[in-house]
């Protein structure tokens, strides 16, 4: 597999507004739906990360036990992308199981998300633009020259604006974890290695200076200013669950301190399920006695093969929560 970088430059792109032409709401998917007031940078992308060479975990060199990174898996191959090496690319595209996908990462706003690289039929080739919002990674399709804000999950330029991109499945963990419950996993490798270089801006508040808060987004809120949050303290050494339902379904919210992950699944409201303890990646069972393990898929049972949804919900530093978002509930 290879990593293939092209410099996108921005060079002889007209089709673009420029954060400094006027706003938007005016029907034209030539118009940046939101603020310019809130854009920053220029169109100017960069690499553009496309089928990353990747090696097994017992290869990876330069990794901490506690660098964090994300997990990803549709079926059977587990795909890990450790976020130093995603930073000097912030959007890498691959595919696994059949399902293209885009990784995330802003090391500012400290915001990870998976993505399907589709739109119904038309396929997406994604790169970090070059330009924010708030401080925020916004996201461009290269096929299509449309525009999304990562953590608003929603187009805001191009033929696809006020549409949402699919969230799909993913964990954001430890590389400890990794060695040790996900040796066969495949890692993406880099040799453009970036520690955070860019601060985050701390505040004080209820989650504590900086901390990252999970977040799903409230789905039946039309103003799109809602959102649920939960913080890692209140995980503890075991698996424990949250329920919350948000417009017709119930979502998922399960966590760990000792295995350092939150995640969260869609399910019918009629739908039950309960922890499972000392049998990770296995964290869940449903009342049919099926067991899932932590992307979601059941493993064994009557409903084995069976896949949960992901809601539009994320990691992000808790000021960049606030940044976007108004309403809050505490899980």
């Amino acid at each position: 597999m290879l990593l293939f970088l092209q410099s996108c430059g921005g060079e002889g792109d007209d089709s673009l507004t420029p954060p400094d032409d006027s706003n938007n709401n005016n029907g034209s998917t030539n118009s940046w739906t939101i603020p310019v007031s809130e854009i920053t940078g220029s169109d100017n992308p960069f690499p553009f990360a496309d089928s990353p060479a990747m090696q097994s975990v017992q290869e990876i060199e330069g990794l901490n036990d506690d660098d964090q990174l994300i997990l990803v898996s549709f079926n059977t191959t587990i795909k890990a992308y450790p976020l130093k090496f995603i930073a000097p690319f912030e959007v890498v595209n691959d595919e696994a199981d059949g399902i293209a996908f885009g990784i995330s990462y802003c090391p500012v706003t400290e915001s990870t998300l998976c993505t399907e690289n589709k739109n119904g039929a038309s396929n997406i080739s994604l790169v970090a633009s070059g330009y924010r919002q708030n401080e925020n990674v916004i996201v461009k399709d290269i096929n299509s020259n449309s525009y999304w804000t990562q953590m608003l999950i929603t187009y805001v330029k191009g033929p696809y604006v006020n549409q949402s991109p699919k969230t799909l499945p993913m964990v954001e963990t430890n590389w400890q974890i990794v060695k040790t419950h996900f040796p066969d996993a495949l890692v993406f490798a880099s040799n453009s290695v970036s520690s955070k270089s860019e601060s985050t801006k701390g505040k004080s508040d209820d989650f504590g200076t900086d901390e990252r808060v999970y977040g799903i987004l409230n789905e039946s809120d039309v103003s799109g200013t809602s959102v649920s949050v939960i913080g890692f303290e209140n995980y503890d050494d075991t698996i424990k669950v949250y329920n919350q339902i948000i417009g017709s379904k119930k979502v998922l919210v399960f966590g760990s301190q000792t295995y350092r992950f939150i995640t969260a699944f869609e399910t019918e409201v009629s739908d039950s399920f309960t922890p499972v303890q000392n049998k990770f990646p296995v964290i869940m069972k449903d009342a049919a006695g099926s067991e899932y393990n932590v992307f979601g898929i059941a493993i064994n049972g009557p409903n084995a093969g069976n896949k949960l949804s992901a809601p539009r919900s994320y990691l992000a530093s808790w000021w960049a929560w606030q940044e976007f978002y108004s309403t809050f509930e505490e899980l």
